[in-house]
């Protein structure tokens, strides 16, 4: 969406798929303040020590989603997010497939 590139636009959303320990995404919710972060990992452990130091850090951009990427409601998190980051999360053509509404 080309009327999103703008990092001050409030309406850009952000998926950071398999954030672990919240990196990169709790970094770039730091960078980019106006935009919506969505962290979703399927250990819970990891996303509550996120929530944890999101809140320590009080950085009101960011929520978490407990879960399998691939098993979220496409209904409800289809052509939603902007952008979608992730890091070594599995093989390249398997992780598009993932991440493509």
């Amino acid at each position: 969406n080309n009327n999103n590139n703008n990092n001050n636009n409030p309406s850009m959303n952000i998926a950071d798929v398999g954030t672990g320990g919240g990196f990169p995404g709790l970094p770039l919710s730091l960078l980019l303040p106006k935009a919506q972060f969505t962290l979703i990992d399927s250990v819970q452990k990891k996303l509550v020590a996120v929530s944890e130091m999101a809140a320590e850090m009080e950085v009101g951009n960011v929520r978490v989603h407990w879960g399998r990427v691939e098993e979220m409601d496409r209904k409800k998190h289809g052509g939603v997010y902007d952008v979608v980051v992730g890091r070594s999360v599995t093989a390249l053509p398997r992780y598009c497939a993932w991440i493509t509404s």
